[in-house]
């Protein structure tokens, strides 16, 4: 199970992460958004991007699976963390929006139709989703699950979400030097 790894590996993930510049699609997302906007950081890991969206003045609710993930988010951004899983939210109508970067790729294929109506409605209308998942086929590796898409892939699942438009699809490579050789699918939708 996946959060089982972060909790048991969550010091290495910190250091691998913390990093990470993620500025390109972040300024993307909140080109979207107006200032001051409600953000939720949806499988949040160490809090990176909550402390760059309440740096920038955005108010941000964020969450993670992980125990160790939210004690680390809570104490690295000087804001409680929430203990959630995907399949549990029940957020309505909450937020202009929802950033999910590299945490989705951790739910099941079988469970994230339900998932990603949840984040529909976790929306208000004109809400946009950020989501980011590994470009390839699924896999397993060091007790982590990966749910990953193409483009095309992506196009056909969102089809079935008639609440929710694609505004964008980028494939991107990894930020990170070290994974160079990964790429990614970014999603930019909006709730009609």
């Amino acid at each position: 199970m996946s959060k089982n790894y972060y909790d048991e590996n969550y010091q290495e993930y910190f250091k691998n992460t913390i990093d990470a510049d993620m500025s390109e699609m972040i300024e993307k997302f909140l080109s979207y958004l107006k200032l001051g906007a409600r953000i939720l950081d949806a499988g949040c890991g160490v809090g990176r991007d909550t402390k760059v969206f309440l740096q920038k003045g955005y108010e941000v609710e964020a969450f993670d699976s992980s125990v160790q993930m939210v004690r680390l988010s809570s104490e690295y951004t000087g804001q409680m963390t929430r203990f959630l899983r995907f399949e549990d939210m029940d957020y309505v109508d909450e937020f202009d929006g929802i950033w999910a970067c590299a945490s989705l790729l951790h739910v099941s294929r079988k469970d994230l139709p339900d998932v990603f109506r949840r984040l529909e409605r976790a929306l208000e209308k004109g809400g946009v989703l950020y989501a980011s998942f590994k470009f390839g086929s699924d896999y397993s590796e060091n007790g982590r699950d990966f749910t990953c898409f193409d483009e095309g892939e992506m196009i056909d699942f969102l089809e079935s979400f008639n609440a929710l438009s694609i505004i964008e699809i980028i494939v991107t490579k990894d930020v990170r030097d070290e994974n160079s050789k990964v790429y990614w699918t970014n999603i930019f939708l909006q709730k009609n």
